[in-house]
């Protein structure tokens, strides 16, 4: 019977690289988390009525998303618009244009 073979050193190194971003990974996240919260925190401390905390709120944990990177649904249903609309005059324009030969 074979012996399993020992890892490689480019196998071992992989390893490592794949556990260091999942640590990085893991910290970027801890790290938005607790900025989140100070955020959160610092919004209702400054809201003096209902309406400004709901608007004060909004807005951080808007920003805090574009940070993030993520993608608010307004901006996408905009793009999404924005695409369909392009599709459709690439089909007009397609349509248009007289056959080759």
């Amino acid at each position: 019977m074979e012996e399993p073979a020992e890892p490689t050193p480019t196998g071992d190194s992989e390893a490592r690289s794949l556990r260091e971003v999942t640590e990085r990974f893991l910290l970027a996240g801890l790290g938005l988390l607790s900025a989140s919260k100070e955020h959160a925190q610092d919004a209702l401390g400054a809201a003096g009525e209902a309406p400004q905390l709901r608007d004060r709120a909004s807005a951080t944990l808007g920003s805090v998303l574009d940070e993030a990177g993520f993608v608010r649904k307004e901006r996408y249903d905009e793009l999404e618009l924005k695409v369909a609309q392009l599709e459709h005059r690439l089909r007009l324009l397609e349509e248009a244009r007289p056959p080759r030969g």
